[in-house]
């Protein structure tokens, strides 16, 4: 048998390649959901969205099958989406994540902008006032810039696409 990652030989009942280290746990997980033969997975997942907890089925998803963030948020975004709309087909699908991603830009874009208006509003307040000497109004405004860049920074940290 060999790695599928580096093609070196391993043995049949091997959990991860001496070789690179890559695991075959996660690969065949992988795998076996993307041809459909891991529908206890999906089940669970489905049972969870019922619930109203998608993060929880999010970090369920990672845990079983090893995939990284955007992959585990895609598939229980995916099936978050058909559940929700019965009749859809795959085309409906594609249509979602093509506007969730053009609204994920547009935020982005919002957003950057927003950060530059603080920063420089910020920045501009402080100037006057400093060579004049008066450093309490300085003070309150270099306060004032730090909490809206923290939350806008915040903001962007948290909005992730789909």
């Amino acid at each position: 048998m060999l790695c599928p990652k580096c093609k070196n030989p391993i043995e049949v009942n091997a959990s991860e390649c001496e070789w690179c280290g890559a695991s075959f746990a996660a690969i065949e997980t992988i795998e076996d959901d993307k041809q459909g033969k891991n529908n206890s997975i999906d089940a669970e997942i489905i049972s969870l969205l019922k619930q109203g907890q998608k993060s929880q089925a999010i970090e369920l998803y990672k845990k079983r099958t090893g995939a990284d963030d955007y992959d585990c948020r895609y598939h229980v975004a995916r099936l978050d989406f058909f559940l929700q709309h019965e009749h859809a087909t795959e085309s409906n699908w594609q249509n979602f994540v093509e506007k969730s991603k053009r609204k994920w830009l547009w935020s982005r874009w919002v957003q950057w902008i927003l950060l530059v208006i603080v920063l420089f509003l910020g920045t501009a307040l402080t100037v006057v006032p400093f060579a004049e000497g008066n450093f309490l109004f300085v003070f309150l405004v270099i306060l004032a810039t730090i909490f809206p860049t923290y939350l806008l920074i915040n903001w962007m940290l948290k909005t992730k696409k789909i």
